[in-house]
């Protein structure tokens, strides 16, 4: 037993369970109360019954903290061997509160150390005071950190020596790191070209900065890296992968990842890596494994098929090296052995599972009937409706030991699979290579977001990337083209003034919700769906709450809780918003359903609608991503913000699909188009231009009739303009008179006629292109006051005769 008496007089139990940021601390001693018989598995000494002095205790851990058994950090006065775990001052709780087995993180410990991995967490079970009330059972663990008992690498911060180091053995190591942090702004974050991000655990460099010591992990954490993506799997300096990275501890690591199925794996903090002096970089120590692991709850939804992890951060790329892949496949005979003793009858689970048998007992007096314990254990209910029958403490020891055996039945039989084959897509401008990417056998180019984003060009408008299709005709990549050999994608611009305007900026959701620092996508469009929106200008009403990511993809929440308003801006100036509301982890409310609302809609031909995901509770924080699809898209189009476009006439359904809910559907019926077409004489104005109907029907032409902008230094007229969906030859060009900026005019190849006085007095005109064939007249005084040293630019073979219609 481990029992706490704390002086509430310096800090009380209820502010320290109250405090999400883990400032509270209480003050006291610790007595590990070690009952008769009693030995630990760490040592074969016999352990005693002793008190300790606390330096503090308080809280701990993120999702974890919003349950409402707390688990805790604490820290003693001196340096102390509990249990045989070694000498350390700082410890920890695990509640495990989400794991109705309580063996998860304790099983993936074991096998951690069965297989030979170098720095294990040592736990044992233990049940908890705290000012003489019972709280449950947890895990009395060690903290991963630094030190001769924990990860036992040289300290950084042991001295103001090393402190202070920049000599080029000393600064080598030790290093520990963990990924994808919460976003503190006071941490030291290695950020990495394909999108890593590392926080330096040790040192911290808290009260103090160490440059030489800091530039020197984030180069070798980035040339390790590029060694793992350069060819033959190098850096740029020919040094491999395999110099800068531990080849069996990545193994090791990658097969208990991938073997529990982690929804947690190289996505948190809970993903560690540590480098040692003159060595290289480890994979470790594992950590966290109670909740999204070993087919605890929705991530892997009790299925143990499926291999995931070799998609993740560096793995993916790693597996296409064969070495690599040739030591995974022959290391997981000897993983094997030790799951199918973990998971036989009388073996390591059952083993662990005697031993905290009546702790578990008195754990479940004090929490309650497993399914009753609100929303947080819905997958517990769900489980109890698919097997008809009540979960308790012993049917999830055994359901864990079946997962597991099941578990290792499928990768026996799938072991081949793990063996990824990549596409290389070359992108090219102007037949010039831009960059390559890497996609693996049946991903989709949207999967990891590998379109890259092509230079601007001066009046252009980039309209997409361009392969050559399997019927040998140009097609766009999209985000959901299917690669099935290397190709070349060509990116494609089009003129500015040939591009719809924006009319409007829509949103999935109008309302988020966030817990503090936390990091979520958000889904958002232009209508109409080939207009030009430019680069989004992103602004936040309050940027302590919540920002918008540089790439306009993702929502950063801060520390501050409360609502922003996010506003987008596209070039021409049409804005949108939503609002972001930001809560405290205890405020955290789980998503109990989703609907699609409106369930019917009607929408004109050419026209456009919203379909959108209802969830309830409004307030639930959900990290779903829920796509819209069309049963028929020759009659109605839609996008994953759940905009609609009608194409034709008819009925379809617009369709979601989420794991846990379901399929969820929108009946859309498309009617007959309103026609857009203009009558011959109107106007209108498009991209800064105004133009002028001279044929209406089916032949559609239009004249420019000159510009509001009378300090336009560049003109380009079109070769075609689409206003209010419909497309306009512009056959047309006049009104340019007294345009004194105007430098450089370009004529689109439909224009047949400039009339009288075009560019009369543009004294400034040097150059004027004519891209048109088939110009048939030129009206009078068109470029009368001119520059005598402008230059006419003509089609092959029609400069003489422009030349004389000019006159």
């Amino acid at each position: 037993m481990v029992e706490f008496n704390l002086d509430e007089t310096q800090g009380s139990i209820i502010e320290m369970n109250g405090d999400s940021q883990h400032d509270t601390e209480c003050y006291g001693d610790v007595t590990i109360n070690v009952p008769e018989g009693y030995q630990s598995e760490y040592t074969k000494e016999k352990c005693q019954t002793a008190t300790y002095p606390l330096d503090y205790i308080r809280g701990r851990g993120n999702s974890t903290w919003s349950s409402p058994k707390k688990p805790y950090k604490f820290k003693l006065e001196v340096k102390q061997d509990l249990l045989g775990m070694g000498a350390n001052k700082h410890w920890v709780l695990l509640a495990n509160y989400y794991d109705v087995s309580m063996l998860r993180n304790k099983m993936t410990y074991w096998l951690g150390d069965a297989i030979g991995m170098e720095f294990t967490p040592q736990c044992e079970f233990v049940n908890v005071v705290m000012n003489q009330e019972y709280l449950g059972s947890y895990y009395l663990c060690e903290q991963v950190r630094v030190g001769k008992s924990r990860v036992n690498i040289d300290d950084l911060e042991k001295d103001e020596a090393t402190k202070n180091a920049v000599d080029e053995k000393t600064i080598s190591g030790g290093y520990l790191l963990s990924m994808f942090p919460y976003g503190d702004e006071n941490e030291q974050v290695i950020e990495t070209k394909h999108g890593g991000r590392y926080l330096i655990e040790s040192p911290s460099f808290d009260g103090y900065m160490n440059e030489t010591q800091l530039n020197y992990i984030t180069n070798y954490m980035q040339s390790t890296e590029n060694a793992i993506y350069g060819s033959g799997f190098k850096d740029e300096n020919g040094i491999s992968y395999k110099d800068y990275m531990d080849m069996d501890a990545a193994v090791d690591y990658y097969w208990i990842q991938e073997i529990s199925k982690n929804g947690d794996a190289f996505g948190s903090t809970s993903t560690y890596l540590y480098k040692k002096r003159d060595g290289k970089l480890y994979w470790g120590p594992l950590w966290d494994f109670d909740f999204v692991a070993w087919g605890a709850t929705e991530y892997s939804q009790n299925q143990c098929e499926g291999f995931t992890q070799n998609r993740n951060t560096w793995f993916r790329r790693l597996f296409n090296d064969q070495e690599f892949y040739q030591k995974v496949v022959e290391r997981w005979p000897a993983i094997k052995e030790q799951l199918l003793e973990a998971c036989r009858d009388g073996g390591q689970i059952d083993k662990y599972s005697k031993k905290q048998y009546n702790s578990q007992k008195y754990n479940y007096g004090i929490w309650g009937k497993y399914s009753d314990r609100g929303d947080d254990w819905w997958w517990v209910n769900a489980l109890e409706e698919q097997g008809d029958r009540e979960i308790t403490y012993d049917s999830e020891v055994e359901r864990l030991k079946q997962w597991v055996a099941e578990r290792v039945k499928w990768i026996d039989e799938h072991l081949e699979e793990l063996k990824t084959t990549f596409y290389t897509i070359t992108f090219q401008i102007d037949s010039t290579d831009f960059t390559t990417a890497e996609l693996e056998k049946g991903e989709l180019p949207g999967d990891n977001g590998i379109l890259p984003v092509p230079p601007k060009k001066d009046g252009c408008v980039f309209q997409g990337w361009f392969i050559t299709g399997e019927d040998g005709k140009e097609v766009q990549l999209q985000a959901d083209t299917a690669i099935t050999k290397d190709v070349t994608a060509t990116a494609k611009y089009v003129t500015r003034s040939e591009v719809a305007e924006v009319q409007k900026i829509a949103f999935a959701q109008q309302d988020v919700y966030m817990t503090r620092y936390d990091e979520k996508s958000f889904q958002y469009c232009v209508v109409p769906f080939d207009a030009y929106s430019g680069d989004l200008t992103w602004k936040s009403s309050d940027e302590t709450i919540t920002v918008v990511d540089g790439s306009g993809t993702m929502l950063i929440a801060k520390e501050k809780t409360g609502e922003a308003v996010i506003t987008a801006t596209a070039e021409n100036g049409v804005t949108a918003s939503f609002t972001v509301h930001v809560v405290d982890y205890s405020e955290y409310v789980s998503l109990k359903s989703i609907e699609i609302s409106p369930k019917e809609i009607t929408v004109k031909e050419g026209e456009y609608a919203q379909a959108q995901i209802v969830y309830t509770p409004e307030n639930a924080i959900t990290y779903r991503s829920i796509a819209f699809a069309s049963s028929d898209e020759s009659i109605v189009k839609v996008n994953d913000c759940g905009y609609l476009y009608g194409v034709s006439e008819g009925t379809a359904l617009v369709v979601t699909y989420d794991y846990e809910f379901g399929v969820k559907t929108c009946k859309v019926t498309v009617t007959g188009k309103t026609s857009n077409d203009l009558k011959k004489g109107s106007t209108f104005t498009a991209n800064g231009l105004k133009y002028k109907v001279t044929a209406a029907g089916k032949k559609k032409e239009v004249q420019c009739i000159g510009t509001e902008n009378k300090k336009m230094k560049k003109l380009v007229v079109p070769d075609t303009v689409t206003y209010q969906k419909v497309k306009y030859g512009v056959t047309a060009v006049g009104g340019f008179k007294n345009c004194k900026k105007l430098t450089l005019v370009t004529l689109g190849k439909n224009i047949t006629s400039i009339d009288k006085n075009a560019f009369y007095s543009c004294a400034n005109l040097k150059k004027l292109t004519i891209q048109s064939k088939k110009l048939k007249k030129v009206g009078k005084n068109a470029i009368k006051g001119t520059p005598k040293k402008m230059v006419l630019v003509t089609p092959k073979g029609k400069k003489k005769q422009y030349q004389k219609m000019f006159g």
